[in-house]
C-alpha cells in the first residue's frame, strides 16, 4: 500500500485529470469524491500524498477559507512534493476587459467573475500573484514559482510550490517568538 501514489485534482469541476482522484464539492460535474474541503479536512493522512492540483478554484473560495485549504494541503502533501494552482490573473483580466481586447467583453467579464452556471461557478476572490506567494510562504510552501499560462492564456497564472521541511508557524509560535524578541530588546 506504500507504493501507491496518491495525487489529488481538488475543484476539479468538469476537467478531470487521468491518474488523479478528482475531488469536487459540487456533484453535478461528477467528481471521484465529492467533499467540500473548505469545511471538512481531506481525508488522507498527514504526509501520505504525493502532488495536489487545484486548477482555476481558489477564485471560486472565499478568501477567509484560504490560509485553511494551504494549511491542509501542506498537512497532506509529502515533505518536498508539488502543489499546483492555476486562477485568472484579476489585474491583466480586467486590462482586456476594460480595453475590450478581441471584442469580446463577456468573455472577460467571466473571467473576473466565473461562468456563473451553477452556484459554485462564480469567482469571489480577485486573485493577486504577489499577495498569494505571501500566504504561500507563510503556510510553509517552498520553491514557489509563478509564471503566465501558455498563449493564448496568459492572462491565468500557473503556480508551483513544494512542501518545506519546516512546518508553518501556528499563533502560539508566533507569540513565544514576539515574547523572545521583545526580552532581547528590553534586556
Amino acid at each position: 500500500m506504500d507504493n501507491i501514489s496518491i495525487k489529488l485534482n481538488l475543484g476539479c469541476g468538469t476537467s478531470k485529470i487521468p491518474g488523479f482522484i478528482n475531488i469536487d464539492c459540487e456533484e453535478s460535474v461528477k467528481p471521484d469524491i465529492v467533499h467540500d474541503f473548505t469545511k471538512v479536512t481531506l481525508p488522507y493522512p498527514s504526509g501520505s500524498v504525493d502532488q495536489i492540483c487545484l486548477f482555476h478554484t481558489i477564485e471560486h473560495i472565499s478568501r477567509f477559507h484560504h490560509i485553511n485549504i494551504f494549511n491542509e494541503i501542506f498537512r497532506v502533501l509529502k515533505t518536498g512534493a508539488p502543489f499546483w494552482m492555476s486562477y485568472p490573473e484579476f489585474s491583466e483580466c480586467y486590462k482586456r476587459w476594460s480595453t475590450n481586447h478581441l471584442g469580446d467583453k463577456k468573455f472577460w467579464e467571466a473571467c473576473m467573475f466565473g461562468r456563473q452556471l451553477y452556484p459554485s461557478d462564480f469567482h469571489v476572490v480577485p486573485m493577486h500573484t504577489p499577495d498569494l506567494k505571501i500566504v504561500l510562504e507563510d503556510c510553509g510552501f517552498t520553491s514557489i514559482i509563478c509564471g503566465p499560462e501558455p498563449p493564448p492564456n496568459e492572462f491565468n497564472t500557473v503556480v508551483k510550490c513544494v512542501k518545506g521541511s519546516v512546518s508553518p508557524k501556528n499563533y502560539e509560535d508566533i507569540v513565544a517568538e514576539a515574547q523572545e524578541e521583545f526580552s532581547l530588546v528590553k534586556a
